[in-house]
């Protein structure tokens, strides 16, 4: 559906604090991934938001999201 990386993301402090609510997320912008995907599964759709991201002691952090069964499409 969607994927950038990067600064192509925009920056990392907005996506850890404002999309996430996480500051624990906050990274390098330079060393930032946004994926979005969707899967059909019997009970209708499942999306997944995965978001990595290295901070300057190189650990890197993942955080994922996982809407299930979705009757609707999001986006559309």
């Amino acid at each position: 559906m969607f994927d950038c990386h990067g600064r192509a993301c925009g920056s990392s402090n907005q996506w850890a604090n404002q999309v996430f609510h996480e500051s624990g997320l906050y990274g390098l912008d330079d060393q930032q991934r946004y994926t979005a995907l969707k899967q059909k599964v019997p009970q209708g759709v499942d999306y997944y938001a995965l978001y990595t991201t290295q901070k300057g002691n190189r650990k890197v952090y993942l955080h994922l999201e996982h809407l299930q069964g979705m009757t609707q499409h999001i986006g559309q």
